[in-house]
Parts: structure tokens; C-alpha cells; sequence
């Protein structure tokens, strides 16, 4: 078999390779890959600038690139652009608005094609960058999804820290993601097209009680800013509560008659109050539209609280069709679970003794649930 030299690779596959290649994190202060391909020979060169989405994944770190940084934004030419924002471990934690204002500045001079942005660091790190974009008049027109993680040794209910105003495209505004934080909007209406929301440690803003949720802080009254917020598009709800004893909300801050898939994790509670809570959560959000249901590490009262939601002769989840149950105690399941669930088609079981809820099906075996595939990964360890 004759030898393929590299100029006799597919265009495309080649393109497929960079892409990959490009994808890599760059170690320690070495250069990105991206930059490594063009240093290769010209014809890797030519390949790789012609390639703009190849350069649209911009990272912004307290361990500044800024050169990199300006060839990134050039050579992405007039494409969307990812911009991370990640506030690395550093002996030197007080310098990082330094190594950050140069960076900022570059890249708030392209805010129009921001189409993604995630913040990762602690409070101050995260508040300093939101406020860099706020005080510039930058309105993140674009952005079709936001993230925000706070990472603290410790998350708490009572302090989740809050930031805004900000201002979103509601027509192209889709996804938003959030650990230990809130946000407030310029309008009501900023956030209605939003189709995705995760929320880890950020269970305030489920409320709809002001200052709490995605509404006015203290002391911002009167500025334009209006609560609660519509979301009459949201199909998809991820929460993790976190924090043991969990508080929820007296009121939902959103519409979930359009939801599809949601997933809970980490509801804990070993009081009948916690189990109440939970139980009143489980029915708020268990719309007729709902056919995906997630439930990882819902234990004790809240478990409790969930098998009392679907404890009635009308199923709470008539068009269910997806179920998964993960890190979960099925040994006290005393409902009639086909019945509760009527309509599924798939049902899967992670890290679980499935005994118990195995048999009830067994039992109801040729009358309920006849196409239901059921996937087991075995029992906890």
C-alpha cells in the first residue's frame, strides 16, 4: 500500500482533526494548540486561519494572554464567540483586576458577537467581571446563554450573592445557568425566551417574593428594573439544592405549563417541614407536559415528600415517557408506581437497590407498562 503523504488527507477531515486538536486546554504557559497548529508549516497555516470557528473559543484568565487574545478576536473574524471567563488558582489572588481590565477591555469591544459567556470564580472575581460589563453600557444583545458559577468552599442560602441589571435579546436569550448566584434583568420580558435553566445552590430564584429570585435587589428600586420575570418558553429545569436543611419557595417566580424535562438533585431533609416542602415543589412542577423526570439523591423526608406527590388514583405524570432514578432508597415505594406512571417508556435506574420496586412491577406485569424498556446499573456499593 502506497504511502498518504498530508497534503493527501480530505480537506474536511483535516478541518475535523484541527477542530479536536483545538479543543484541547492549553498546559500550564505553554501556547494554545490553535496557536501550535499554525507554527507547523504553511500549509497547516493557511488551513487553520481559514477556519474562523477555529478561534471563536476565547479564554480570559487571571494569567493573561493578551497577544493571544487579540489574534483570537482577529482571526475569528465576524463568527459568534464563546468567552470563559476563569479565574485560575494564583498566590497573587489581590492582582487579578489587573491581569483582567486589559483583557476585558479587548473583549468588550466585540460584545455584539458574544453568543456564549460563562464566569467562573469567587464572589468578588464574579462581581468585578459583571460589574466591568454592566458599567461599560454593554447590553448582551447576542448571548444566547449565560453562566455563572460561584466557587466557594461552602454554599449558603442566606448569602447567594446577586448580579444585574442585566440586559438580554429575549428572542435569542435561550439558556442560562447558574451555581450559587441570581440575577435580575432591565425588564420583565428580557428573560421570556429562555428554554433552558439550571440552578445549583440557587434556589432563591425560584421565589417570586422581591428582593429574592431574578427581581429587584435592596436599594434598587425605582431604577427600571422589574419582577418577577415571565418564562413561558422554559422546557427544561435542572436544580440541585445543595445545602442541608433546603429552603424553597412560598411561589414559583415562573410559568411551567410548557415543561418537558426536569431534573432534581440533592434535596435532603430528615424533618416532616422538609418533606412538606419538597411535596409542595414535586406538585408545582409536575405539569401534564412534563416526559422527562430526573431524580438524583432526593433522600429521607424529601424522598418521602416526592412518593406522597404521586400517591393518588389520578396519575401526577400522565405523559411521562422517560424516568431515571439515581443514588435514591426504593425500598419504601408503597404506591402503585405503573399507575403513577402510565405512560412510561423508559426506565432507568443508576446506583439504586431496585428489589422492591422491581417486584411491584413484576406484579403489575402484563397489564401496565407492557413496552417499558428498563435499564438496571446494578446496586450501590
Amino acid at each position: 500500500m502506497a504511502a498518504i503523504g498530508i497534503h493527501d488527507i480530505p480537506n474536511e477531515l483535516f478541518r475535523k482533526i484541527f477542530t479536536i486538536v483545538a479543543d484541547q486546554p492549553p498546559q500550564g504557559g505553554s501556547p494554545s494548540q490553535r496557536v501550535v497548529l499554525t507554527h507547523v508549516g504553511k500549509y497547516w497555516r493557511q488551513t487553520a486561519l481559514d477556519m474562523p470557528w477555529l478561534w471563536n473559543n476565547i479564554r480570559i484568565t487571571n494569567r493573561p494572554k493578551t497577544g493571544e487574545l487579540k489574534e483570537f478576536l482577529t482571526r475569528s473574524k465576524g463568527i459568534k464567540l464563546r468567552i470563559t471567563i476563569h479565574f485560575l488558582p494564583s498566590s497573587d489572588s489581590a492582582s487579578f483586576q489587573i491581569a483582567l481590565a486589559p483583557q476585558m477591555r479587548l473583549a468588550l469591544a466585540h460584545v455584539t458577537r458574544w453568543g456564549t459567556l460563562s464566569i467562573i470564580g469567587n464572589t468578588r472575581q464574579t462581581g468585578y467581571v459583571v460589574q466591568s460589563i454592566i458599567s461599560s453600557g454593554a447590553a448582551l444583545e447576542s448571548l444566547l446563554t449565560l453562566e455563572i458559577r460561584e466557587e466557594r468552599e461552602e454554599y449558603n442560602h442566606d448569602t447567594v450573592s446577586i448580579y444585574g441589571p442585566f440586559t438580554f435579546n429575549p428572542a435569542i436569550f435561550s439558556s442560562l445557568v447558574l451555581r450559587g448566584a441570581r440575577i435580575f434583568c432591565s425588564s420583565q420580558i428580557c428573560l421570556a425566551g429562555i428554554t433552558s435553566l439550571a440552578l445549583d445552590y440557587s434556589l432563591a430564584m425560584l421565589d417570586q417574593a422581591i428582593p429574592n429570585a431574578m427581581a429587584i435587589p435592596t436599594g434598587q428600586q425605582g431604577q427600571g428594573v422589574v419582577a418577577p420575570p415571565v418564562l413561558p418558553a422554559l422546557s427544561n429545569l435542572s436544580i440541585t439544592a445543595g445545602p442541608d436543611p433546603f429552603a424553597l419557595p412560598n411561589q414559583l417566580a415562573f410559568d411551567v405549563s410548557s415543561l418537558t424535562t426536569l431534573k432534581l438533585a440533592g434535596f435532603f431533609g430528615s424533618t416532616p417541614a422538609a418533606g412538606d416542602e419538597f411535596h409542595r415543589l414535586a406538585i408545582a412542577l409536575s405539569p401534564r407536559t412534563l416526559i422527562h423526570l430526573e431524580l438524583t439523591e432526593v433522600l429521607d423526608s424529601a424522598w418521602d415528600g416526592f412518593i406522597e406527590s404521586i400517591s393518588s388514583e389520578t396519575p401526577r405524570y400522565p405523559n411521562l415517557q422517560t424516568l431515571t432514578f439515581r443514588s435514591l432508597d426504593l425500598q419504601h415505594m408503597d404506591i402503585n408506581v405503573p399507575l403513577a406512571f402510565p405512560a412510561l417508556r423508559n426506565l432507568y435506574l443508576f446506583d439504586v437497590d431496585a428489589t422492591n420496586l422491581l417486584g411491584i412491577l413484576k406484579s403489575a406485569a402484563g397489564t401496565i407498562w407492557a413496552s417499558t424498556v428498563i435499564t438496571v446499573d446494578g446496586p450501590p456499593a
